[in-house]
């Protein structure tokens, strides 16, 4: 651009046609740069955007996270008062055959639904 303002200063001296010429390439250099600057503008907001929507991609994977630790939280069984936990065998199961053994509850086994609650012995 610094150029084509140089050229300009010469045209008092040069006849018109160079003279229009040189207005021409000033004209065009300033339209590249307002289209450059333009241009540039444009990137940083679509870079912006870019930054935004992987934001929003790492906050909802956090809550679904959080979601996610929550429900495995709400399937920890724990007793309301301390004391010892009377194992008890599970009959809650509708077709028993005889001499069936079902298994008994455990420190780190999971409860199935429909199974008897704990129970704490006397102390």
């Amino acid at each position: 651009m610094k150029l084509a303002e140089l050229e300009v200063r010469k045209n008092p001296i040069l006849a018109a046609i160079p003279a229009r010429q040189n207005e021409i390439a000033l004209e065009a250099a300033k339209n590249r740069q307002t289209q450059a600057g333009k241009d540039f503008s444009n990137k940083q907001a679509t870079a912006n955007a870019g930054v935004a929507i992987q934001r929003a991609a790492v906050d909802k994977s956090r809550v679904l996270a959080e979601q996610a630790q929550r429900q495995i939280d709400s399937m920890i069984l724990k007793a309301k008062t301390p004391g010892y936990v009377n194992i008890q065998q599970n009959s809650n199961q509708n077709n028993l055959y005889y001499g069936q053994q079902l298994p008994d509850y455990h420190v780190g086994r999971r409860r199935r639904e429909g199974a008897r609650r704990w129970r704490r012995s006397p102390t």
